[in-house]
């Protein structure tokens, strides 16, 4: 009988290892997955007093010299009835400036279907990413628009991208 108690304990030691081995195995993917987003996780942080902002439609993409440059979104707020666009600039886009005399510029702004551009916000390098100024439009069709621009010397345009999401109508 203690044998047979060793050995179902030992099973249950190799069982316990294996399990915990799952465990960790999936807790590093996991990890590794979530380091390897790009940091448009931060658009969680929601502009002042509208904390309950979510993402409306699919998020765009903007595309410059062939390298994926920038993503675009659209949020809206229920409880303050606004809405905002953001724009966040890749890593592999800064990578591709490095060792160049060039960096980037970029705004993000809300566009109405008329091409008028709403709360519209510029940045520059260093910084990444920006939300464009909440605006009022419940009951009216708006998407997120975003240009990124390659700038040289004294900030000269280089080149320049933009895009939009699709429109949302609320």
């Amino acid at each position: 009988m203690p044998d047979r108690l060793q050995e179902r304990g030992a099973m249950i030691i190799r069982q316990s290892k294996r399990s915990l081995t799952r465990v960790a195995v999936v807790a590093g993917l996991m990890a590794a997955m979530v380091a390897g987003l790009p940091s448009a996780a931060n658009a969680d942080i929601m502009p002042s007093g509208c904390s309950d902002g979510y993402q409306v439609g699919a998020t765009t993409t903007i595309n410059v010299n062939g390298v994926t440059a920038a993503s675009i979104k659209q949020y809206w707020s229920p409880s303050c009835q606004k809405n905002w666009g953001y724009i966040y600039v890749w890593q592999q886009f800064i990578d591709s400036l490095s060792g160049t005399n060039k960096s980037w510029s970029f705004s993000v702004a809300i566009l109405k279907q008329n091409g008028t551009k709403l709360g519209s916000v510029n940045g520059s390098a260093p910084a990444r990413e920006k939300f464009s100024t909440p605006q009022s439009t419940a009951g009216i069709c708006t998407a997120a628009w975003g240009k990124l621009s390659v700038t040289g010397v004294k900030g000269v345009v280089l080149d320049s991208s933009s895009g939009n999401t699709s429109y949302r109508c609320g």
